[in-house]
């Protein structure tokens, strides 16, 4: 069961085949092989998330002519590339296990892919499709999708989500189970930032939906009226 695109792509709809491209220049492709098993449910052993298939089909056996030479792609997340091992090596050696995740890849949508974790080391919340809005490694908040190590491994469908994955899929649902709103945004983004990017786009997108509580400027603002108070108390004291 591929993707399919839901939300404001839906004039973009992923084609069979390639989810995305890694940033090794690799296909990433859905959480299924050959048949509508995931490749964890089908017991297969992938070195850095990928394999290679043969062609489908040969002239003896088939009568066909080869689809094309065997190619290496990915499946599940490809922990041997950089993004993921800079996360995973450890403070010492240089690991940066508690920033958000670097980009490992772009979805056929054109947003990124990024790796395991959020701001702060924390797991991102996501919607049903696999991506949400929110700072990313540069802190520039985006729409984006996070890799992660359980199925659809990558993206289920093309976001944002708006509640329509189950809509998009066929055969197996491989659709993630949502942030409980229409569109997820990581808690701890900034609404001014949010508003600054989906205004490029159309200002009033976001008000035809709801979403997960998550403004930043809120925390903000708190943090430093907290401040001037414990400061206004210590000159009265």
């Amino acid at each position: 069961s591929r993707p399919r695109s839901s939300g404001i792509n839906a004039e973009w709809p992923l084609r069979p085949g390639a989810q995305g491209v890694a940033i090794n220049g690799i296909a990433i492709q859905g959480p299924n092989d050959a048949g509508d098993v995931s490749i964890d449910e089908a017991g297969f052993q992938l070195p850095c998330g990928g394999h290679v298939t043969p062609p489908m089909g040969n002239s003896e056996t088939t009568g066909k002519v080869p689809a094309g030479p065997p190619k290496y792609h990915f499946h599940k997340s490809p922990e041997c590339l950089s993004p993921f091992t800079d996360a995973s090596k450890g403070l010492a050696a240089g690991g940066e296990p508690l920033k958000h995740g670097k980009l490992m890849g772009w979805a056929m949508d054109g947003f990124g892919i990024y790796t395991y974790q959020d701001v702060a080391g924390v797991a991102p919340v996501v919607d049903e499709c696999g991506g949400h809005f929110g700072p990313t490694d540069t802190g520039e908040v985006k729409y984006h999708y996070h890799s992660r190590a359980i199925v659809p491994y990558h993206m289920a469908c093309q976001g944002p989500a708006l509640g329509q994955c189950d809509g998009t899929q066929s055969g197996t649902n491989y659709c993630h189970p949502g942030c409980g709103a229409q569109v997820c945004v990581q808690p701890g983004t900034s609404e001014t930032k949010l508003k600054e990017y989906i205004g490029k786009f159309n200002d009033t997108w976001l008000e035809k939906y709801t979403t997960n509580p998550y403004n930043g400027d809120s925390a903000l603002h708190l943090g430093a009226m907290t401040v001037i108070l414990a400061i206004t108390l210590n000159l009265v004291v």
